[in-house]
């Protein structure tokens, strides 16, 4: 085994510790090495808050006969496509997505079934709101409780989950703490990124 000369070995926390302490004074986190960062004068561009909404067409084309609500919830503000008769069937996306994920599967699911086809809080055309003591406001929690809300907007108390990636989570959240709510749920999880 070879020795090693402790003056020039770090573990990874120290490590970790001299990089950040390089990185908020602007030198280089290279022991023995340090380098001054040059400084880019960036000019301050106006973006705007939010990417402007999709046309009504583009909807009408993804989402044919659809109808879309904004539903109010204690939290946030929910855009909801829906349509049909029958067994109610709430679909939630997963992350990055939108409800754009079901445009495919919610028309011919809403020939049996009554289809709602939320954004999940932070996504799509949903509002933001600030996160909160640690990010509460984005919690599985607070989006499972969007989620019963906006089905008990339109009357369900009791209704079919089908869900995808983060979605999935935020439906297992709301079959814990809504356990009645959810007849059955279906989920799967990406594993690829």
């Amino acid at each position: 085994m070879r020795e090693q000369n402790p003056a020039t070995t770090m573990n990874r926390r120290e490590m970790v510790k001299l990089s950040l302490a390089a990185a908020l004074i602007g030198t280089s986190a290279i022991p023995d090495k340090t380098q001054a960062m040059q400084t880019v004068a960036m000019k301050p561009k106006s973006l705007p808050e939010l990417p402007p909404k999709a046309s009504e067409d583009v909807a009408a084309k993804l989402f044919p006969g659809f109808v879309q609500t904004e539903v109010r919830t204690s939290g946030a503000m929910i855009p909801v496509f829906h349509k049909g008769d029958g067994p109610p069937v709430l679909l939630l996306h997963g992350y990055p997505e939108t409800h754009v994920t079901w445009h495919k599967v919610a028309p011919r699911l809403a020939e049996r079934f009554s289809v709602y086809v939320p954004d999940l809080r932070g996504y799509g055309d949903s509002s933001r709101p600030s996160d909160g003591d640690r990010h509460i406001n984005y919690s599985f929690r607070a989006m499972a409780l969007d989620q019963v809300e906006t089905m008990r907007h339109f009357g369900h108390e009791q209704f079919l989950v089908g869900a995808h990636d983060r979605g999935a989570r935020v439906a297992h959240r709301l079959c814990l703490d809504f356990p009645k709510a959810s007849k059955r749920f279906v989920s799967w999880i990406s594993l690829r990124r």
